[in-house]
C-alpha cells in the first residue's frame, strides 16, 4: 500500500488487521463500556461492555442516536434510556 503525506510518498508493507475496517470504533469513558462501534452503511451499532470481550449488536440505529450516544455525558443512562431494548436484531 502506497499513502501520501506531508507530500511525500510512503510505501506500508507490514498492515496489520484491527477488525472490519467499515466499523467506526470509539473507546469511551465510562465505568460499564469499553468501546462504542458503528457502521453506517448499516445503520449497525456495536458497543462492548467492560464486562464482556464481544460487543453486543443492535440494527437499524439512526446516526444521531449514535452521535448523542458519543458525546452524552453519562454513556450508562444513555444506553439504559434510548439503546437497551430498542434496537434488536
Amino acid at each position: 500500500m502506497v499513502f501520501k503525506m506531508f507530500g511525500v510518498y510512503r510505501k506500508i508493507t507490514n498492515l496489520i488487521p484491527l477488525g472490519d475496517p467499515m466499523i467506526l470504533w470509539t473507546s469511551v469513558s465510562s465505568t460499564t463500556i469499553k468501546q462504542i462501534g458503528y457502521e453506517p452503511s448499516a445503520n449497525r451499532m456495536y458497543i462492548r461492555f467492560k464486562r464482556g470481550d464481544m460487543p453486543n449488536t443492535y440494527c437499524n440505529v439512526p446516526e444521531k442516536i449514535y452521535r448523542d450516544f458519543l458525546t452524552s455525558t453519562s454513556k450508562g443512562s444513555y444506553y439504559s434510556q434510548y439503546i437497551k431494548d430498542r434496537y434488536s436484531c
